[in-house]
């Protein structure tokens, strides 16, 4: 069984991305923010508990759909899931919840650096540069958490899969390698195209052989190469 978190809005979309074909049971879990995505920068501040509330809940919905899976299939090997924002709820959710393997697609570690690149991104100009410094320091330190960094150490005896986009252009690079450095007994993979998007095919076709590849190749315990 294979639980997916994805990117906030993805949802049970995620779980539809999965070819009925695969031996496989697939539970995909929603982030809790509910409310709206888009909202003014005074709205936004408003709101900064509410939504750090809900971010900080993330890890805990998977765990439970872990355990909802064990009790309903009891002796299957589940393995989570991580794509994109996915990735750091679902490396702290692996240490409180001990899956059987993780597998984690276009993710990044470094939260300071990477909310410094979207604010920057997603604002654009000189207002982005401005404001990301200040706004990804507070991110950083109310997301703590959920910083992949500091879950390496419960998921050293754990079989770990970094899947890459070959032409990430989303994340910078210094995230991504801090990612790998947090996981450094993980197998690797590429995946075709730029930083993973739902609607484009052939890319997510590619994640889901790789993925289905190295869990189908796993022994009992222990990591497996990526052929």
């Amino acid at each position: 069984v294979v639980i997916i978190l994805g990117g906030i809005g993805t949802d049970e979309r995620a779980a539809l991305l999965v070819p009925d074909s695969l031996p496989v049971g697939v539970l995909a879990v929603s982030w809790p923010w509910k409310d709206t995505r888009r909202m003014g920068r005074l709205e936004f501040l408003a709101r900064v508990p509410a939504m750090r509330e809900a971010l900080l809940r993330t890890p805990a919905c998977i765990a439970t759909g872990l355990e909802a899976v064990r009790r309903a299939s009891p002796g299957a090997r589940v393995a989570l899931l991580g794509a994109s924002l996915g990735v750091p709820p679902t490396t702290a959710a692996a240490a409180i919840a001990r899956p059987d393997a993780m597998v984690l697609v276009d993710g990044a570690a470094d939260l300071e650096r990477l909310l410094r690149s979207e604010v920057a991104r997603t604002v654009g100009g000189a207002g982005g540069a401005v404001l990301a410094p200040p706004v990804a320091s507070l991110g950083a330190r109310l997301l703590s958490s959920l910083e992949p960094a500091r879950h390496g150490a419960a998921a050293r005896e754990m079989p770990v899969l970094l899947i890459d986009a070959e032409r990430e252009e989303r994340y910078p690079r210094a995230c991504v390698e801090r990612l790998h450095a947090t996981f450094p007994h993980a197998n690797h993979a590429t995946h075709p195209g730029a930083h993973l998007r739902p609607e484009h095919r052939d890319e997510i076709e590619a994640i889901i052989e790789a993925t289905w590849r190295w869990l189908s190749a796993l022994p009992d315990s222990g990591p497996a190469p990526v052929r």
